[in-house]
């Protein structure tokens, strides 16, 4: 009888030890060297995030220089804090395990990357674009892309006192390019997806350098299509008839 105890007993304790190593993953060692240096790809905040369902993912670089370098994409969000940014952005083909800058030669701050095809959600003024976290952009074959990338006041750095440009790429990453004319701060935009039409309202640099939000808005459509870059939606003639009858429908009344 008392083997048998102590048989059942053995096997109980061999069956509790086994149990605590049920769960215990296998760890697997990191081979690769330390790095001397942290690199400013492995500063990553956000992704990988898929581009719709291609082989892309993308890896957005942040900008960490934006709190301690006057020449930085540093910009107040309305709750007081600090939005981020982007100097950069990675693509990654998942399926050949090529990947490549967004841009590989230009300075800029990206404010956000943007998939909904509508860039009415937020707010270019001069204080700086209110974000939270940008999204990604897969909708058709373009991702929109709001950049400060030009020193317009000509103060030595690139900030939010310079115009928010409208860009466009591929979704491979590939075929960045301007879409909003040079020197105005782009409002707000929106996409026409059966004409391939982008309409963006803008307003001058002056208006972000002198912070007055009244100067007039300035709407132009750009042809995704042709590419041969912005027009004017009004013409001159219909803006000056436009004027005159909203002059003379609601004439200004004169102090008695």
């Amino acid at each position: 009888m008392k083997k048998i105890l102590l048989a059942a007993l053995c096997f109980l304790l061999a069956a509790c030890g086994s149990g605590k190593n049920d769960n215990v993953a296998e760890t697997i060692p990191d081979t690769t060297a330390v790095p001397k240096q942290i690199y400013a790809t492995e500063l990553v905040s956000r992704g990988p995030i898929a581009i719709d369902s291609s082989v892309y993912v993308i890896y957005p670089l942040p900008h960490d220089r934006a709190q301690n370098d006057d020449d930085s994409g540093s910009f107040l969000s309305s709750d007081g804090g600090r939005s981020i940014t982007f100097w950069n952005i990675v693509f990654y083909n998942t399926a050949t395990k090529k990947y490549h800058l967004l841009a590989e030669n230009k300075k800029m701050i990206i404010n956000s990357y943007n998939t909904s095809y509508s860039g009415s959600e937020y707010s270019s003024d001069s204080s700086a674009p209110v974000h939270y976290f940008p999204d990604t952009s897969q909708e058709g074959n373009y991702i929109f892309y709001s950049i400060i990338a030009e020193d317009v006041n000509k103060d030595g750095k690139i900030d939010s006192k310079d115009p928010t440009y409208l860009f466009s790429s591929d979704r491979e990453g590939n075929n960045l390019k301007q879409i909003s004319p040079r020197g105005t701060n782009v409002n707000n935009w929106e996409v026409v997806k059966k004409s391939g039409m982008v309409l963006i309202n803008t307003q001058r640099d002056s208006t972000i350098n002198n912070k007055s939000y009244e100067a007039p808005v300035i709407s132009y459509a750009y042809d995704l299509k042709k590419a041969n870059g912005p027009e004017r939606v009004f013409s001159t003639e219909f803006n000056m008839a436009t004027d005159k009858l909203y002059k003379g429908l609601w004439p200004v009344k004169k102090d008695k």
